[in-house]
């Protein structure tokens, strides 16, 4: 395991959420980074954003969290240049086949052609990227173990969200002692998380909009701790107020 990923893992340990998340959303803000300052004018990274329409939904919200004018307008004038080609091809393709046979038998066909062409796109670029940081913080999650006092600073975090719980446990294959190790941390999490719904719960009420608890937070930490939020620097706006009912 390289020293620093080691050390970033245990600086993560000590922050709020899944340290997985964190240390890839970290990587990813990195890697758009160094598009924007050098690979966006690099002919292959060019192409592989391009074919595959640019970035997914999640990458481009992450995209556009920092000014970058320039590269976008550098990139999406190809993106869009590249959808127009293939709009354009089918339009004239449809045009050809309108006079002929089997009209509606050809549209349909040149419409599923539409849908396979962006149904087959490439992986957003950034989305492989993502996966190979993922693996390797894992990879070193799981070696990690080997050091007692790694160990135990990972059962002090708040663990993993389920996505990378389920990765983890995918990697460690055969390994059953890290396998429990990571199962009994999400044991831990678990009954923290059920206590808290239920305290969330026991304050509530149906009959009143205002039903709002200082949990409610808490409860949104659960939500996002099990779903994997990458955006851990955001707080939730949740409007508290006393909940006036006996």
């Amino acid at each position: 395991m390289h020293v620093n990923t080691y050390y970033d893992l245990l600086t993560a340990f000590r922050l709020e959420g899944c340290p997985i998340c964190r240390l890839v959303r970290l990587a990813v803000d990195s890697y758009l980074d160094s598009l924007d300052y050098e690979f966006i004018n690099d002919a292959k990274v060019r192409k592989d954003l391009v074919v595959s329409f640019g970035f997914c939904k999640d990458h481009a919200e992450q995209w556009f969290e920092r000014p970058r004018l320039l590269a976008t307008c550098i990139l999406y004038r190809d993106v869009v240049a590249y959808l127009g080609y293939h709009l354009h091809l089918k339009r004239r393709e449809l045009f050809e086949k309108r006079s002929s046979r089997g009209w509606n038998r050809r549209l349909r066909s040149s419409l599923e052609n539409i849908r396979r062409l962006i149904k087959s796109k490439p992986v957003c670029p950034v989305c492989d990227f993502q996966q190979e940081e993922e693996h390797k913080y894992l990879s070193a999650l799981l070696q990690g173990f080997e050091d007692e006092s790694f160990e135990e600073a990972y059962m002090k975090s708040h663990g993993l969200c389920l996505l990378h719980l389920f990765l983890g446990l995918d990697i460690a294959a055969e390994d059953s002692s890290v396998s429990i190790l990571l199962i009994d941390k999400a044991l831990m999490e678990q009954r923290k998380h059920m206590d808290l719904v239920v305290q969330c719960l026991q304050s509530q009420s149906y009959n009143s909009v205002a039903a709002y608890t200082p949990k409610s937070s808490e409860i949104y930490s659960i939500v996002q701790h099990l779903c994997g939020d990458p955006r851990l620097d955001r707080k939730p706006q949740i409007h508290c107020e006393k909940n006036t009912l006996a």
